[in-house]
């Protein structure tokens, strides 16, 4: 299962909760919620388990959210991917990828991010070392 769940390629951070804001635009309605985890490549999300929200891979979805660090109008947009639904007993988590093609300006956002993520794993492995 771990295969399948990293299978991104890149370093992921999880998130505490309510850190980074989401909001997701897809093809039934739109939703607020925050991040479970990112990374230069995707993200992914948690909902509880009776949720109504119906997102299966292959399924495009809008994403924005603000970079903890950036400017605070400063938000990511991104054009996402469905790529993964995981029903847990008590939530379900979805993952979505990074549209690099579809995605407008992609390369200053994933910039962003990709401080982020490199400044998150710093203090980590700082905390490690202590």
């Amino acid at each position: 299962l771990w295969a399948y769940f990293n299978r991104r390629g890149a370093y992921r951070i999880k998130q505490p909760p309510g850190e980074i804001k989401l909001k997701l635009k897809y093809r039934s309605g739109t939703l607020s919620g925050y991040l479970s985890d990112i990374s230069t490549r995707g993200f992914s999300l948690m909902l509880e388990r009776g949720s109504s929200i119906l997102l299966l891979p292959g399924h495009p979805a809008e994403a924005e959210f603000h970079i903890p660090g950036t400017e605070a109008k400063a938000q990511a947009e991104f054009v996402a991917t469905t790529i993964y639904r995981l029903a847990f007993p008590d939530m379900i988590r979805i993952g979505f990828l990074f549209d690099q093609e579809a995605t407008p300006n992609f390369t200053a956002s994933e910039d962003q991010i990709s401080e982020y993520v490199m400044e998150k794993q710093r203090k980590g492995l700082q905390g490690e070392v202590e």
